[in-house]
């Protein structure tokens, strides 16, 4: 894959948490949907799990259970040396002992035009953050609370 750094849009990690070291790939499918219509691009994808005495693996998609790595065959994109080792170990540190989790990293590609278009301005990100489910759910239960 071939990044062009003045046409990327935001580039984001997540690391996504996943209640035992079986992982079964139910999300490959929406997120497959999301590369395929242009809303994101897959940069990174590696399974990291953490087992029961602590100790963190980083799993390469061949290295999974084919059930698993056929379910993500359509996701490719990696781009070597964005991610090291010593990242994945340090990110998998997260992780309670006997789970599994998803280091993914995108690009969000809908943003690239508007990416652009800050950076042409002389403009620059100062803060982004997320705003947490919990707080997004509460608020909504709180606008449709009977008054």
């Amino acid at each position: 894959m071939v990044l062009d750094a003045d046409r990327i849009g935001p580039v984001e990690y997540a690391l996504i948490a996943f209640p035992s070291t079986e992982f079964d790939g139910r999300m490959a499918a929406a997120l497959a949907r999301l590369v395929q219509s242009g809303v994101v691009r897959i940069i990174d994808l590696t399974f990291v799990a953490k087992d029961p005495d602590g100790t963190v693996r980083g799993t390469e998609l061949d290295e999974l259970p084919a059930h698993v790595a056929d379910s993500f065959a359509d996701l490719d994109g990696e781009v070597e040396g964005l991610l090291t080792d010593d990242d994945i170990l340090q990110l998998a540190t997260g992780l309670e002992p006997g789970t599994s989790g998803v280091l993914l990293v995108w690009e969000s590609v809908w943003a690239a035009e508007f990416a652009q278009a800050v950076r042409g301005s002389g403009g620059r990100l100062v803060l982004r953050e997320q705003v947490p489910r919990e707080t997004v759910t509460d608020a909504i239960a709180l606008l449709n609370a009977p008054r």
